[in-house]
């Protein structure tokens, strides 16, 4: 896994990032060091979090959902279970994390790590289960450009939505219990 971080942020990244296997070949990224292929980074971190926690001094993270976690129809035909298989694979990275970040936040408010070296967390989250389960994997390569604004209005009512409910906690407690949610 590679991040790329904003100071070195090219096209060729870009492209990349987006760069879904099994529908685009692996895009080059050249740099002083050589060149790397690269394909969407989704299968080892969806978001990658650690670089967050890393590289800022910031304790509210927000995640912003763009793969439905869960399922309430069961996938049966060939091409549903491979989308679904997908959409299990991308989350898997970014459950792996949020366990991680649980398992130290308990482990801090049992005072059993030591909170110079590490630091709690405030997770917050604009989903997007309820929104996103009607669409399926699939979805994800459909670019026309209604389907792109519809999904624009979906992520701006689910932002607004957040906002009114939940944006006061920002700075003062986490809105998501990992545990309950994720676990």
């Amino acid at each position: 896994m590679r991040i790329f971080r904003e100071h070195e942020l090219r096209c060729d990244m870009v492209l990349a990032s987006a760069c879904l296997p099994f529908a685009f070949q692996a895009v080059e990224v050249r740099d002083d060091h050589g060149s790397e292929h690269f394909w969407d980074g989704g299968y080892t971190g969806n978001p990658a979090l650690w670089p967050l926690f890393y590289a800022t001094t910031a304790q509210d993270l927000l995640l912003i959902q763009i793969n439905p976690l869960q399922r309430d129809d069961l996938p049966d035909t060939a091409q549903e279970i491979i989308e679904r298989s997908s959409e299990i694979g991308f989350n898997a990275s970014l459950l792996h994390e949020l366990r991680a970040i649980d398992f130290v936040q308990r482990l801090l408010a049992e005072h059993k790590l030591d909170p110079a070296h590490y630091r709690r967390v405030r997770l917050h989250m604009i989903g997007g289960d309820g929104r996103l389960g009607r669409y399926r994997a699939s979805s994800k390569y459909d670019t026309r450009p209604a389907f792109l604004r519809e999904l624009f209005a979906l992520g701006r009512e689910a932002a607004l939505e957040w906002l009114e409910l939940k944006m006061d906690y920002v700075g003062r407690a986490g809105t998501v219990r990992i545990a309950e949610t994720f676990l």
